[in-house]
């Protein structure tokens, strides 16, 4: 059982045993989409939140039950499991499989933090901390973007739109798409259709073994050519969730009091 912490694959888990508890024991992948993107601040893709609910069923973490045309899921283990077999697994890796030093370690890791917290809230420190920081990391100037009329973005999506619905009539081929997509394009909406195409292509497997799950894919697709047809932005969640998995360049934030507070934070799980 292979679940790493803060994953999509936890949020799903805690999002099904969280409905669970409601007792609601048969939820579909949309049941799980709108649940997550209502409970919290970072928005998910439908396709992305499928494909990974899939690998858990593989994993055997997750039950499916087919009804009609629909697929629904629920956990196969408590959190109570999960946690146990979790610390099972670092004990035996680390601790020679002894519980009780898995235990005093964690202990010490709390007694850390707690002494962290007590350094965070003296200022000084973090006066010392960005100056430091400051003279090893380079910081990437900011680059004021070409303007583009409205018109421009309006016609370019349109362009982009016909491609989307020439992929999904296999008038062109995924991969073509991809190689004539128009480059550094200052519309993001225009930009996350690249990465749907990459996407798209990726899942050829998945699309061929499982009709549900292509029929989904397109429908999506299909909803985002509709949009920019109509000249509209996509959802900036979506824009957001695709970024997420296709960073083309690593970008250095500005270095100052505020992001180095929110590592650190992020750090020691405050």
């Amino acid at each position: 059982m292979n679940l790493k912490h803060g994953s999509l694959e936890s949020v799903i888990l805690n999002s099904l045993w969280e409905l669970e508890k409601c007792g609601i024991y048969k939820n579909s992948v949309k049941d799980v989409f709108e649940y997550i993107n209502q409970s919290n601040s970072t928005k998910r893709a439908y396709t992305t939140i499928k494909t990974v609910m899939d690998r858990l069923y593989e994993k055997e973490i997750l039950l499916r039950l087919k009804q009609g045309k629909k697929f629904y899921y629920r956990t196969a283990y408590s959190s109570n499991d999960i946690i146990t077999t979790s610390l099972k697994k670092i004990a035996t890796q680390y601790c020679g499989g002894d519980m009780s030093k898995l235990a005093s370690i964690a202990a010490n890791i709390s007694s850390m933090q707690s002494q962290v917290r007590v350094l965070l809230l003296k200022p000084s420190f973090w006066a010392e901390i960005v100056k430091r920081i400051n003279n090893f990391l380079y910081t990437k100037p900011k680059i004021k973007k070409p303007v583009v009329s409205k018109e421009d973005i309006i016609k370019q999506r349109k362009e982009i739109s016909n491609v989307l619905f020439d992929v999904l009539s296999g008038k062109q081929s995924v991969l073509d798409a991809v190689l004539h997509f128009p480059k550094s394009s200052p519309d993001s909406s225009v930009n996350v259709c690249f990465h749907i195409l990459v996407h798209l292509e990726a899942d050829e497997d998945i699309r061929a073994k499982d009709p549900l799950y292509k029929e989904e894919q397109d429908e999506f697709i299909l909803y985002v050519a509709e949009l920019l047809q109509k000249g509209e932005n996509i959802p900036i969640n979506i824009i957001n969730e695709y970024n997420g998995f296709y960073k083309e360049t690593l970008v250095y934030p500005e270095i100052n009091k505020e992001t180095v507070i929110a590592r650190l934070k992020k750090f020691i799980n405050l």
